[in-house]
């Protein structure tokens, strides 16, 4: 019970050992803490070190090595403060007994030694007086040493910006601000950069910088985009009027509304140098910005003047209201001045009476009797302007705000507005003000009195007296009243001011606020601000104003960006026919962009779906598709979303699309053409198996226009193991021309169920990419004749002639054995089967087999065998022909031999010819050798007259001289 009422609550926060820090440096001489921000520990083993413990983080600590005898950390600011015992050393000799300390300070973020200094003396005690401040303590003086003289001493621009960047970083504005307004020094660009990527909250070093360094433009825009719009007033009309211009030409060029760029001009009149100003404004094709200003512009200023000190003279405090009674020549200000010291204030009073010195007699009542009353009743006792004054700010200190408007009207004091308009807005004591401000209106020109007496008529509610008074001259900042009139919700005073104004965009918005909307659509459409039409909208569609807000809608969706904003607020307020109705309108704007295209496509997914196929086929060219196809997926519109992938030549994606949700958007000629154009190769065959799986009537005319893409071996795998390929036997029929194994077996194998040995033989024969072999040994048992016939034209084709020709005897095929024998080239072959026609008593297929085979059989051997076995009628008809044939030969020989013969005699004679011409001529030549025997002429073995027997012919053997050769046995 006791700890719950005790008035300090003790509670740890921090234990130096759980740092780090070693017990024996814990003392008070090596410990610091100047605030509760930082403890600082000098520490002296292993190694001489200083440890800064920031209380927001205290289990990080910052060690650094440093030796000093003392360290302490600012209160505010990472600033070190460091000191050390030094001996003096005189001429090389130290002396005796004499010692210094050497001060430096550090910045410990900028990591930069801000100053030093070497003390005349030993510092007996030290310590942070200020966060600017150091108080030393010596044996014989006091110091005080601030950190903000070094920068003064330098002349080095980067320590003058590591100055202003510190001060930056440690939050004191106020020395940037006077850096940065002194120095002459830092480097402006640089510095200027920091500033603006520092953002400080105070504006003021920046302004200073670009003010003293030329920077303006660049000041405004910073200015102007931070939002930081009073300090751009305060600029224009403090600091420098005179780069007003600039200021206004820079504001132009970032867009800047023009009633704030008017509000400016006119709060700097004649102050402001009027040539530039249009110079700038003309350079932006902007003269009727300054319309307003040329009409108003005057010259007006206002001075201030301080006076008095007096002289104070003493007296008996005993004696002094006999000598106000006695006396009536000594001085009497001097005397009163002196009560009042003395706190002797009736007397004071009773002197500054008698010398009719009233205000100061009633500031004694005020100040020091404490008597408002008694101040009133005097006042009302001299009626003097400035006594009514006294008595008026003594009553608004009180918070008497009404008494004190009553003095002040009496007393017809305008100087001090301020004051009575800041206590009136405090008590809410507006019709006392509306009095006070027309007083003080005529006696002098402010904005400030003009507008708050408009505030104060809208806070009473006289909006007659508002439209009144803004029809008459007056200095009013109206912009900034009808801003403020708005946003205390005095929206019927707000609506007068924007109206007078031509501020339509903030009238739309008032007109909104008091449910005027058609108005509000009216200024909106004058305005003609997307941002004003935005609101308006919203507005209308909260008051389910649908047919307003539609007019509205058609100027905010024309801009891109704030289309899915209105889409989104319609769509969340369930508004989703009139937001579809909006989109509709839109698309016959002539401003209409792919946006609203897209949306009203996106609506009609959500909401419309039975209108989305017609809408993405009138304006597939004018759809963002990927956006509508994440719509159509995520509402499962199938069909529509095949066709926006095939708008898009996502034909892969089309495809897959089809095959997964083939009920809604399978169309057969439509996927045709898709997987036509589908780069992955898999796909096709995903493609077979759906077909075969959901449309196998109709699977070949998918197979046909994949022809020449499919891998047909791969086909033809998926459907025998699927057991149906029977299915695909047209599209096999027709890519069979490729002559690929796996196509021609299987029709080969479709062929033999089938009995179709037309087919199959026109298949072997054409085709020979396949098991030859197998085939023949699978059919050559078959029950049919002509099966076996194909295969023993299997065994023909591959060359296996013995085993072709055993298969067509035992079906008595002799033609067949016929054929295959003379293809086969074998003399041995064709022999063979004359034997064997022979023992069949086959002599008519011994006849025809000598014709068929007639180059392979010899003679001989055809003479021989039907001489045996009393076949010469049957051999005769070949007999002829052989002899036919031969003698044929002969005469040919004969002929070419003749020929060849005329050939030669006619070039010997030429030869002859040519030389009897040079013959001619040797007479006239001297006496030579012979000439060589020519080429041809006789004398060389070979080359006399006559011609033997011709070479024999190529493949033939010489015949012998006489008689026929011997016959061969067979």
């Amino acid at each position: 019970m006791a700890a719950a009422n005790a008035p300090i609550t003790m509670k740890e926060v921090l234990t130096l050992p759980s740092v780090g820090i070693n017990q024996q440096f814990i003392t008070f001489t090596n410990v610091t803490m100047e605030s509760d921000k930082y403890i600082c520990v000098r520490e002296t083993a292993p190694q001489n070190s200083v440890v800064i413990i920031d209380m927001n983080m205290p289990m990080q600590p910052l060690r650094r090595p440093i030796t000093a005898d003392s360290a302490l950390m600012n209160p505010n600011s990472r600033i070190l403060a460091l000191k050390a015992l030094k001996p003096i050393v005189v001429q090389l000799a130290q002396v005796p007994g004499t010692t210094q300390d050497h001060l430096q300070i550090f910045n410990i973020e900028a990591k930069a030694k801000l100053k030093s200094h070497q003390m005349p003396e030993q510092v007996a005690f030290w310590k942070w007086i200020t966060p600017k401040m150091l108080g030393l303590v010596t044996q014989t003086s006091v110091y005080h040493w601030s950190i903000e003289g070094f920068i003064s001493l330098t002349e080095d621009p980067e320590i003058h910006f590591k100055y202003i960047e510190a001060a930056a970083k440690t939050g004191q504005i106020k020395e940037v601000e006077r850096v940065t307004r002194e120095s002459n020094f830092y480097d402006a660009e640089k510095t200027k950069n920091f500033l603006m990527e520092a953002k400080l909250p105070d504006a003021r070093p920046l302004i200073n910088v670009c003010d003293r360094f030329g920077f303006v433009p660049d000041l405004t825009h910073y200015l102007y985009t931070n939002n930081m719009l009073r300090y751009i007033e305060g600029y224009v009309q403090k600091v420098n009027p005179g780069n007003a211009p600039l200021v206004v030409g820079q504001l132009l060029d970032d867009e800047c509304p023009e009633d704030f760029i008017k509000g400016l001009i006119l709060s700097v009149r004649s102050l402001l140098p009027v040539e530039p100003l249009v110079d700038e404004c003309e350079k932006r094709n902007r003269l009727r910005l300054l319309t307003q200003f040329l009409e108003h512009l005057v010259s007006e200023g206002s001075q201030d003047v301080h006076v008095h000190n007096a002289l104070a003279i003493k007296a008996d405090p005993s004696r002094v209201m006999d000598y106000i009674n006695r006396l009536d020549n000594f001085d009497g200000p001097a005397v009163g001045e002196v009560a009042v010291d003395a706190q002797l204030y009736e007397e004071a009073f009773a002197i500054f009476k008698k010398f009719n010195l009233n205000v100061q007699a009633v500031n004694v009542l005020l100040d020091h009797v404490g008597s408002i009353e008694r101040a009133v009743e005097f006042a009302f006792r001299v009626e003097e302007d400035s006594v009514w004054t006294q008595v008026a700010k003594a009553q608004l200190r009180d918070g008497l705000v009404s008494d004190a408007i009553e003095s002040f009207i009496r007393a017809d004091d305008a100087s001090h507005f301020l004051e009575v308009i800041r206590a009136c807005e405090d008590t809410n004591v507006y019709d006392d003000l509306v009095r006070y401000l027309l007083m003080v209106r005529q006696k002098v020109k402010e904005p400030k009195v003009d507008s708050e007496l408009i505030y104060a008529y809208a806070k009473i509610e006289r909006l007659g007296e508002i439209e009144e008074f803004i029809l008459m001259p007056n200095v009013a900042n109206l912009p900034n009243v009808g801003d403020r009139l708005y946003d205390e919700a005095l929206y019927e005073a707000a609506k007068i001011i924007y109206a007078f104004t031509s501020n339509w965009a903030k009238l739309a918005v008032t007109l909104v606020k008091l449910q005027q909307f058609q108005s509000a659509v009216d200024a909106a459409r004058k305005a003609n601000s997307a941002k004003t039409w935005k609101e308006v909208c919203f507005a209308c569609v909260d008051a389910e104003e649908f047919r307003l807000a539609q007019i509205c809608g058609l100027n905010v969706i024309i801009q891109v960006d704030d289309l899915e904003e209105v889409s989104e607020y319609y769509q969340n307020r369930g508004c989703f026919s009139e937001l579809i109705s909006l989109m509709e309108s839109g698309l016959g704007l002539e401003r209409a962009h792919m946006g609203i295209f897209t949306e009203l496509g996106v609506l009609y997914a959500r909401y419309r779906y039975e209108k989305l196929m017609e809408h993405i086929k009138l304006f597939s060219t004018r759809l963002n598709i990927p956006k509508l196809i994440r719509a159509c997926d995520e509402q499962q519109h199938w069909q529509e979303l095949t066709y926006l992938y095939i708008q898009y030549d996502e034909f892969d994606n089309a495809a897959t699309t089809v095959m997964n949700h083939s009920p809604e958007a399978w169309e057969h000629m439509q996927f045709k053409d898709i997987v036509a154009k589908v780069a992955n190769v898999e796909l096709y065959y995903k493609a077979v198996h759906f077909y075969l799986q959901e449309h196998p009537d109709i699977i070949n005319d998918l197979l046909n226009v994949l022809a020449l893409r499919l891998d047909h071996t791969r086909v033809v795998d998926i459907m025998r193991k699927a057991g149906q390929l029977r299915l695909i036997k047209p599209y096999m029929v027709a890519v069979q021309s490729n002559n690929v194994s796996a196509v021609n077996e299987a029709l080969n194998e479709i062929y033999v169920e089938e009995e179709d040995y037309d087919r199959l033989r026109e298949s072997t024969d054409l085709h020979d990419s396949f098991d030859q072999i197998g085939l023949a040994q699978k059919i050559e048992k078959h029950e049919l004749v002509e099966m076996r016939r194909v295969a023993a034209y299997i065994y023909k084709k591959a060359g296996r002639w013995k085993q072709s020709i055993a298969l067509s005897k035992k079906d008595n095929m002799y033609k067949d054995c016929m054929e295959t024998a003379s293809q086969s080239g074998d003399h041995d072959l064709a022999e063979q089967l004359l034997v064997y026609f022979i023992e069949q008593g086959k002599k008519e297929c011994f006849a025809t087999c000598l014709f068929v085979c007639y180059d392979l059989i010899r003679p001989d051997v055809a003479l021989e065998l039907a001489w045996i076995n009393n076949m010469i009628d049957f051999a005769f008809p070949y007999l002829l022909q052989f002899i036919r044939e031969y003698s044929g030969k002969v005469d040919e020989l004969i002929k070419d031999k003749l020929e060849a013969q005329k050939e030669v005699k006619a070039k010997e004679q030429e030869e002859k010819d040519v030389m009897s011409q040079q013959n001619m001529y040797a007479q006239l030549l001297p006496l030579a050798l012979p000439a060589p025997p020519m080429p041809g002429m006789g004398g060389g073995p070979g080359m006399g007259g006559g011609y033997g027997p011709p070479p024999p012919m190529g493949g033939m053997p010489p015949m012998p001289p006489y008689g026929m050769p011997p016959m061969g046995g067979y």
